[in-house]
C-alpha cells in the first residue's frame, strides 16, 4: 500500500538525481577531443539514462493517478486492468533487458540497436496512456466530458 508508493516515488526521486549526474558527467566528457568509439558509447550511455528515467517519470505518473482513483473510489475495468497489466510487462521485460546486460550493453552494437529499440517502442507506448490517463484525471476532478 502506502510504503509501496512511497518507495517507488523515492526510486524516481534517486533515479532523476543519477541521470541528472551521469548527463553532466557524459555532457562534460563529449565536450573534450574523444576517439569515435568512446564517443559513441558516451552517446549510447546517455540516451540510456534518458529512457531509464523517462521510464521512471511514467511509472511515478501512473502511480499518481492510481493513488487519485483510489481516493475518488475510481476503479478500472476488468479489461482497463488487463490492459494496465499488460504494460506492467513491457516495462518489466524492458527494465530486465537492460539491467541483465548493462555491463556488456555497449560491447554489442546489436544488443544496444534493440534495447533502443524496444525503449522507444516502450516510450511511444507509455504516450498512449499518458493520454488517457489525463482524461482519467479529468473525470476524477470532476471535468469529464459533460463538464467542459
Amino acid at each position: 500500500g502506502h510504503a509501496v508508493a512511497q518507495k517507488v516515488f523515492k526510486k524516481e526521486i534517486a533515479i532523476d538525481k543519477v541521470q541528472i549526474e551521469v548527463t553532466r558527467f557524459l555532457t562534460d566528457l563529449l565536450s573534450e577531443e574523444l576517439s569515435h568509439g568512446v564517443a559513441d558509447e558516451a552517446r549510447t550511455q546517455l540516451r540510456l539514462a534518458d529512457e531509464f528515467e523517462s521510464v521512471s517519470d511514467y511509472v511515478s505518473n501512473v502511480l499518481k493517478l492510481y493513488l487519485r482513483m483510489r481516493e475518488a473510489g475510481v476503479r478500472f475495468t476488468d479489461a482497463q486492468q488487463e490492459e494496465l497489466t499488460r504494460l506492467h510487462d513491457l516495462i518489466a521485460d524492458y527494465y530486465d533487458r537492460v539491467a541483465r546486460h548493462i555491463h556488456t550493453l555497449f560491447d554489442d552494437q546489436t544488443r544496444i540497436a534493440a534495447v533502443g529499440k524496444q525503449g522507444r517502442a516502450l516510450v511511444l507506448e507509455m504516450f498512449s496512456y499518458r493520454v488517457l490517463a489525463a482524461r482519467f484525471a479529468k473525470y476524477i476532478d470532476g471535468e469529464g466530458p459533460d463538464k467542459d
